[in-house]
């Protein structure tokens, strides 16, 4: 394949990651999940099955961008430097494995819900306190995930400043999403209130991710050409 089909295809697949990801959270998950009402989220899954399975669904879709992404990553940045950029694809793919897991604690939690054998053998109390133990789980493997996720943006961090092919200014500011994803991921597993405490995610993850990864994506796709051609003229002197 193409060197330049490969960056653009990597650029897509992460534009995708935040297009999706977006659509299902907000017009999905969003609607359905409420963290500290359980009953609520019980009945929200109950009431609307669809919604919950779609928005569980989109994730996984989401997650299967991520492997390409990390397949681009590692042929990207292989003559820059092959072990870190293997290692950087393999770090984002156990992430994406790991995210997976958490988004099957949701679905089978759909299925437990609507399965009339749990329905008849169980209260709902006790369906409800399974819906919270379900997300609980779910939380965990997502906290675990952005560790890995972390060391991941750290060492394509690392790659891009030491390659000419991205902007410096996005390595740098990937660096501060990876400190950012890290102290979220110890900072969860050490502190209940950390965990609880939505501000702190915004603030370390999610704003730092979307400026860092966001440019990066646009970057790959503006700069689809000339990227490519510096890959090439790279692979043609070694």
């Amino acid at each position: 394949m193409k060197v330049k089909n490969i960056v653009l295809i990597t650029g897509l697949a992460y534009a995708l990651v935040f297009a999706i990801s977006i659509i299902g959270n907000g017009l999905y998950l969003e609607k359905v999940l409420d963290k500290g009402n359980w009953l609520l989220t019980y009945q929200n899954i109950l009431e609307f099955p669809l919604v919950f399975r779609i928005g569980i669904s989109s994730w996984f879709l989401v997650i299967i961008c991520d492997v390409i992404v990390a397949w681009g990553i590692y042929i990207l940045f292989r003559s820059t430097n092959k072990e870190l950029a293997l290692l950087s694809a393999w770090m984002r793919i156990i992430f994406a494995s790991i995210y997976a897991i958490g988004f099957l604690q949701l679905f089978e939690l759909s299925i437990l819900i609507h399965d009339n054998v749990y329905i008849d053998s169980f209260s709902q109390s006790q369906l409800v306190t399974q819906t919270m133990l379900s997300m609980k789980h779910y939380d965990s493997y997502v906290n675990l995930s952005f560790l890995f996720f972390g060391i991941h943006i750290g060492l394509l961090a690392y790659l891009i400043l030491q390659s000419k092919l991205i902007s410096k200014s996005i390595g740098y500011a990937l660096i501060i999403a990876c400190i950012g994803y890290l102290i979220n991921s110890f900072g969860s597993f050490l502190s209940k209130d950390f965990a609880n405490n939505q501000y702190w995610f915004v603030a370390l993850v999610a704003i730092p991710a979307i400026v860092s990864e966001l440019s990066l994506t646009i970057f790959l796709i503006v700069k689809n050409k000339k990227i490519s051609l510096q890959l090439q003229s790279a692979n043609t002197k070694n």
